[in-house]
């Protein structure tokens, strides 16, 4: 089966080869592989023209493993490049849900602040 996804594969597109890396990196999070999501989101961010879901994915990814810079990035950049109106007829608005990751990661960072300011 993998030999037979490479060589579809060199048949798509690059905007296809990128959501086909959103598919996959989405589908191993649901089976909590973390590391092959991560490395097939990585896959398509390199790609010119891939789909900007793959930064929100990427930045659930990070703020999981604790490395909240990285989540703040992705998730900044998601931000930036996507309105709500952009996900009204999904399920979830992967939008506002980042705006909310964002929100959270404001709130740890404003309670270490203040940690190391009472120490």
């Amino acid at each position: 089966a993998k030999l037979m996804i490479e060589k579809d594969r060199d048949q798509l597109s690059v905007r296809e080869e990128g959501v086909l890396m959103l598919e996959l990196g989405k589908f191993r999070l649901q089976l909590d592989e973390v590391i092959l999501a991560e490395k097939a989101l990585k896959q398509g961010l390199e790609l010119s023209g891939s789909p900007v879901e793959i930064r929100f994915f990427l930045g659930l990814i990070a703020y999981r493993e604790k490395n909240l810079v990285e989540a703040r990035m992705h998730f900044t950049s998601f931000v930036r490049s996507t309105r709500v109106e952009d996900f009204e007829l999904e399920d979830e608005n992967l939008h506002q849900v980042a705006i909310h990751y964002l929100e959270m990661l404001e709130r740890k960072e404003f309670k270490r602040s203040s940690f190391k300011l009472l120490q």
